[in-house]
């Protein structure tokens, strides 16, 4: 997700990025606009990897809205957080132009296939859900934030 409130999925170049990093998204092609859409569609969608990326925001800046997202329905039912399969990555990671290319299809690579991909992303970049750490947090509204650790 490329936005948090209102929710977006990326486009442009990001499907792209999935797509050369081993991803599967049947419901956007490279090239495609970003696309807001509703926490309905998101929970139909039912993703088995989620990347919270929201634009010009910093893996910090994100983690403090996190809480928002983690309180909609459903949230738990969701693959990719029953599984600890959500990220937060640093948006500077996947919107510049240039080598940086290379290394967003690294970086995804690494989240979608970590048993492929040796370790390597750069410090502070990427942020991991820790199911452990979901189950401490007993579902209180807020400091969801707290269940994500650094990734690499």
């Amino acid at each position: 997700l490329e936005g948090l409130d209102p929710l977006v999925m990326g486009g442009h170049w990001l499907p792209d990025i999935k797509l050369h990093a081993g991803g599967q998204d049947p419901h956007h092609t490279p090239g495609c606009a970003a696309e807001r859409v509703s926490w309905e569609q998101v929970l139909a969608l039912a993703p088995d990897v989620l990347v919270l990326c929201p634009c010009s925001r910093s893996v910090q800046a994100t983690l403090k809205e996190v809480d928002g997202l983690a309180a909609r329905p459903g949230w738990h039912t969701v693959p990719a957080v029953a599984s600890g399969q959500v990220y937060v990555v640093d948006h500077a990671a996947f919107s510049r132009p240039g080598p940086r290319v290379v290394e967003a299809v690294e970086i995804m690579a690494r989240m979608l296939h970590p048993d492929l991909v040796p370790d390597g992303i750069a410090g502070g970049l990427v942020q991991k859900l820790c199911p452990k750490r979901v189950e401490k947090h007993d579902g209180r509204k807020d400091g969801y934030a707290q269940c994500f650790v650094p990734f690499a």
